[in-house]
């Protein structure tokens, strides 16, 4: 890491140049008022640093203010809680120090139900990297109940995978392949249940016919109540979730 202060027409700025191998492009990360840590990938040449520096000071004069001041904060219209219904979770999110990403994913980092969000204040940089943690919470405990469930009932598939359906909640093809909806998370635990037992149940009927509901309702009495508040659910998904 070496330092360098480039002398601007309203600043000083000091910054740090770090070199990442995992990086893609290059990155602007404010840690502290008059600092910047500037991250590059392999092979980019660094005398190209003070004119991107140059370019970005506005956003710089006006991140160290906010920092300063306190004013960094998330957005109203982003999470500050996620519910999982379907697995009794409930992580809070914060959103801590704003940084220049230039067209990079956030950063997103959990710990005790906590998801720690850094990056530049615009939704599409966030969205992609919760979905992504959402998808493997879903095959961290969809999945394993999927198995149990079909342990259960002694139905048997060949494969299971994690989707984002944006009509339905899964689905099983004629190779007996299961794939489920990580949205399923976020509703209530007898609604995914049924959702499981459904798929399930087209193993041995692929299609809607009366012996299929009638092999459902071997295994799920009440699957007309849980059929019909399914057609609800979509009010479980938040809106954050589905916005573009």
């Amino acid at each position: 890491m070496t330092k360098f202060i480039l002398e601007t027409d309203h600043y000083h700025i000091a910054y740090h140049v770090r070199l990442s191998h995992k990086a893609k492009r290059i990155r602007l990360h404010v840690s502290q008022p008059d600092h910047v840590n500037v991250i590059i990938p392999k092979g980019f040449d660094p005398q190209g640093i003070p004119a991107i520096l140059q370019a970005k000071q506005t956003w710089l004069l006006k991140t160290w203010h906010d920092l300063q001041t306190g004013q960094l904060s998330a957005p109203a219209s982003f999470p500050r809680v996620i519910d999982l219904l379907a697995i009794d979770q409930q992580w809070q999110v914060t959103y801590e120090t704003w940084h220049e990403s230039l067209d990079q994913p956030a950063h997103l980092e959990q710990n005790d139900y906590l998801l720690i969000l850094r990056g530049s204040p615009h939704w599409e940089y966030y969205q992609k990297p919760l979905q992504g943690w959402l998808k493997q919470r879903a095959a961290d405990y969809l999945l394993p109940w999927l198995k149990d469930v079909s342990q259960t009932l002694g139905l048997s598939y060949v494969h299971a995978s994690i989707r984002g359906q944006k009509t339905r909640w899964g689905s099983c093809s004629s190779q007996r392949k299961i794939s489920l909806n990580y949205k399923l998370l976020f509703l209530p635990k007898d609604q995914v249940r049924y959702v499981l037992i459904h798929e399930l149940c087209h193993i041995i009927h692929l299609n809607h016919s009366s012996q299929f509901w009638q092999l459902v309702k071997s295994f799920e009495p009440n699957y007309l109540r849980l059929r019909r508040d399914l057609r609800l659910s979509y009010r479980w998904i938040p809106n954050w979730l589905e916005a573009s």
